[in-house]
């Protein structure tokens, strides 16, 4: 049986009008063209490359593209990758806190967090080495 809601009466009016206008509104969503759900990210991700392409002359832009290297910018590159850092594994901490307190394993949380610790081991111990 199909669901059916109920609406109020209209003054001063019939209900073949509502009827009409209801189907006349299901025609026109089956003529839509189908929707494309990747379309507004390969925008974005093509308005961020043309930024990045045709940046010119801005220091900020420039420093993205990799095209200068002093001290200072490798300074602020390494504090934004430690922000990261923190950042994401507070996320998987707190992702894996909330999965188990559901009562699920928790699992792709963990495995996200061993990941990441070998990693920043491993990193460190090449940094020493190095």
């Amino acid at each position: 049986m199909p669901h059916t809601s109920i609406r109020p009466p209209r003054v001063g009016g019939s209900g073949t009008a509502d009827a009409k206008r209801r189907a006349r509104d299901r025609g026109r969503r089956a003529r839509r063209p189908p929707r494309r759900p990747g379309r507004p990210h390969a925008d974005l991700f093509f308005a961020i490359a043309a930024i990045l392409a045709f940046g010119g002359r801005s220091e900020s832009i420039r420093a993205f593209r990799g095209d200068l290297s002093d001290e200072r910018l490798r300074a602020i590159e390494l504090r934004a990758v430690a922000f990261a850092g923190r950042l994401t594994i507070l996320a998987v901490v707190i992702g894996m806190i909330v999965e188990i307190a559901r009562g699920h394993s928790g699992a792709p949380f963990t495995w996200l967090g061993a990941i990441g610790g070998a990693s920043y081991l491993d990193a460190s111990v090449y940094g020493m080495r190095r």
